[in-house]
């Protein structure tokens, strides 16, 4: 579904901004606003345990697959 949006890796390139500019005891929130669900968020956590940044990194990427 992706490769539909020309401008998807664009969109990608933009992530590690998010990573940043988004507080950490925010992003769950950031993330529900962006319809991604409980399992989706407690999963790219749990497989991220030792970096937090990639594991949000992680988020936007289903969340772009889903968009």
């Amino acid at each position: 579904m992706v490769e539909e949006f020309p401008d998807s890796e664009g969109l990608r390139q933009t992530f590690s901004l998010f990573v940043n500019a988004v507080p950490i005891r925010r992003w769950n929130e950031f993330m529900r606003r962006l319809q991604l669900t409980e399992n989706q968020i407690v999963e790219a956590q749990h497989n991220n345990m030792n970096d937090v940044k990639e594991g949000h990194y992680q988020m936007l990427h289903t969340w772009l697959q889903k968009a």
